[in-house]
């Protein structure tokens, strides 16, 4: 019996060696790139203390970015004998120092990249602008396709004339479904490539609040 027991354990660990010399039980350490999420860098320019001012006619509505933090790792792993893969992690938060009277920041944007090597393969996990009561859930960034969201139906536009006069290229209009609002609130928001957040429409009184220039 104690024969069998360790021919047995014998067979199982020269299969691993085995496998081992081919990599099977031993997961790849790969160097996470450094730019791993200049795309969704990209499409929401902001940065620590910047203020973001839009303006309907003579009002203006001012959003203070004082909370901001963005952090990377350094390695990702693939293979190995249970096939367990740990990406790259990429991460941004901030927040405005405004607050609502219920006291929820009046703007928010976290966003996560996980990109798994080796094809180097990116999910967006818990990953959301928040804008004045207004949430976007973002599934996927892309140059060309921009903003992905898993709760709301957007479209991209060429060229958008801002009502600040400002021509843009390449906006993403995302829009929230208003069944239901009766407070007002944004219902459309208009990212722009390389500008970020230019603008958003309320609803129900259809004001548009764009991007001081």
């Amino acid at each position: 019996m104690l024969y069998r027991f360790l021919s047995f354990w014998s067979l199982c660990l020269s299969g691993c060696i085995a496998l081992n010399s081919c990599g099977v039980c031993t997961s790849k350490k790969y160097t996470c790139d450094a730019d791993l999420d200049s795309i969704a860098r990209r499409w929401f320019k902001i940065d620590s203390g910047q203020q973001l001012i839009f303006t309907n006619n003579t009002l203006a509505d001012t959003f203070t970015l004082t909370t901001f933090s963005s952090s990377k790792t350094a390695t990702a792993s693939s293979g190995g004998f249970n096939s367990k893969q740990l990406p790259c992690e990429s991460s941004l938060y901030a927040r405005s120092a405004e607050k609502d009277s219920s006291g929820r920041y009046r703007f928010t944007l976290i966003y996560q990249v996980d990109t798994y090597y080796p094809g180097k393969n990116q999910q967006y996990s818990e990953s959301y602008l928040s804008l004045l009561g207004t949430t976007c859930w973002i599934s996927n960034i892309a140059n060309d396709f921009g903003i992905t969201s898993s709760s709301d139906s957007s479209a991209m536009i060429q060229l958008f004339q801002s009502p600040n006069g400002l021509v843009y290229s390449n906006v993403n209009v995302h829009y929230i479904d208003s069944t239901g609002i009766t407070k007002d609130r944004p219902y459309k928001l208009y990212v722009a490539h390389d500008h970020g957040l230019i603008g958003y429409e309320m609803y129900p009184s259809h004001q548009i609040w764009s991007i001081k220039p």
